[in-house]
């Protein structure tokens, strides 16, 4: 199950270089974009296909796809994300063995796996086919892994806990305990952590203190409104958020600038600058 110090410790993703591919199962796979935004970034697919397995070999077909993929990818970098499940160390033996046979320079390429707990459940909800429309489950699975590697709070909150599969004795679980447990444990998370006011989903923002469901999907409209939310301020202007609940949230935001000298990034009371173009340091938990 999720653990607060768990979740914390996965909550920044891969480096800021890479670019990520990400593969799923035996055959679904979805071409992920990392989109730079500061020191966030956010999972873009790119294109999505299904390919045949081979007992521990892609299929011609899967082979020229996934070099084709990488060789367009804009970094020397790029990470391929496995699921756990069904045919994972298959799929893992074939990646490895294109890599050992330098199938992919001069790219590096390395892979790794991620837990695809509940997402086959979340890529038949409502949400997932708002989310990525037009796209077979399966794909839906595969992207959602993917964003997994890349942000895993804002991923993992879309999935509803007893969806997770953590084993025979999951369902004697009591349900509303679980929910509250999980609403207490991304709440800590994100008030030790904080958010990007102007990437996060609905999902992940009504989980910050001061806000719900209705009060963050006008945080959202107000953003694609504005373009972006310049400062605290902004937060304000949503329609039906009181003095007392800004005053709960807005210190739980994060906000990215940038400058043609300096970018820099404010969190908190901390405040962090180094020249354009390089990592930012994160703000000590």
């Amino acid at each position: 199950m999720w653990t607060a110090p768990r979740l914390m410790a996965k909550k920044c993703g891969p480096y800021v270089h890479y670019r990520q591919w990400i593969n799923k199962g035996s055959c679904a796979i979805a071409a992920m974009q990392l989109l730079f935004y500061a020191t966030v970034f956010l999972g873009s697919v790119v294109e999505t296909a299904e390919f045949g397995l081979k007992g521990k070999s892609f299929d011609l077909n899967g082979e020229n796809l996934l070099k084709h993929w990488i060789s367009r990818s804009g970094h020397g970098r790029v990470v391929v994300a496995i699921g756990n499940g069904k045919a994972s160390f298959e799929t893992q033996m074939a990646v490895a063995e294109m890599i050992r046979s330098g199938k992919f320079m001069p790219k590096d390429v390395k892979f790794c796996t991620v837990p695809e707990n509940g997402a086959s459940k979340y890529s038949v909800t409502p949400l997932a086919e708002q989310d990525l429309p037009n796209m077979p489950p399966t794909q839906r699975s595969a992207v959602s892994i993917g964003r997994r590697l890349i942000d895993p709070m804002a991923e993992y909150v879309k999935i509803e806990p007893k969806h997770l599969g953590m084993g025979m004795y999951q369902h004697s679980v009591n349900t509303k305990r679980l929910s509250e447990t999980l609403e207490l444990v991304v709440r800590e998370c994100v008030s030790m952590r904080g958010v990007d006011v102007n990437l996060a989903s609905v999902q992940l923002l009504e989980k910050v203190c001061g806000l719900n469901k209705k009060t963050a999907a006008g945080l959202v409209a107000l953003r694609e409104k504005m373009g972006r939310i310049q400062s605290r301020e902004d937060i304000r202007k949503v329609k039906g958020l009181g003095m007392k609940s800004f005053e709960q949230c807005a210190g739980e935001h994060q906000y990215y600038y940038s400058c043609s000298i300096f970018s820099f990034f404010t969190h908190f009371n901390y405040r962090f600058f180094c020249p354009k173009g390089e990592t930012f340091p994160l703000p000590p938990l």
